[in-house]
């Protein structure tokens, strides 16, 4: 759901089994699902597979979830794009951060993520910390700490 504001912009239409168009989420919904979840970049580049999953955009798809009657998982990446076990990328402004600096960035983005999306109206049901941290996350400055 996360790249759903990019594939609305690419006027993506989305159709329900009937053949008939309708939006995303009521589409869903009518199928039972209950739950998404949306993942959050730090500052996510203009590059056109990654300038989606700012902290707004990802209170507006909250928003959007509980209108719905949905729950709502936010995947907090801590990087400017995809997380994942091979890549671990730290967000290019902390880049050069000390680690004590990069902790204190760490929590002061993750409560203004978390105060954007409460402001929304939602308060996620989960959270993910990290996306697929199996060898850490935030590399190098996590991978020590985690092996």
């Amino acid at each position: 759901m996360s790249w759903l504001p990019q594939m609305e912009a690419s006027v993506y239409t989305f159709y329900n089994n009937k053949g008939v168009a309708e939006d995303c989420f009521e589409i869903l919904k009518g199928l039972g699902i209950n739950t998404i979840k949306l993942r959050t970049f730090v500052n996510p580049s203009e590059n056109k597979f990654s300038r989606y999953c700012s902290k707004d955009e990802t209170a507006t798809m909250a928003a959007r979830a509980k209108k719905w009657g949905m729950k709502v998982m936010v995947d907090f990446h801590y990087s400017d794009s995809w997380a994942d076990p091979k890549k671990q990328n730290k967000p290019a402004v902390w880049a050069k951060d000390d680690f004590p600096h990069l902790l204190n960035e760490v929590y002061k983005y993750t409560l203004d993520v978390k105060n954007t999306i409460k402001a929304a109206g939602v308060t996620p049901d989960w959270v993910e910390v990290g996306n697929e941290i199996t060898n850490g996350m935030l590399w190098p400055d996590l991978l020590s700490l985690l092996a």
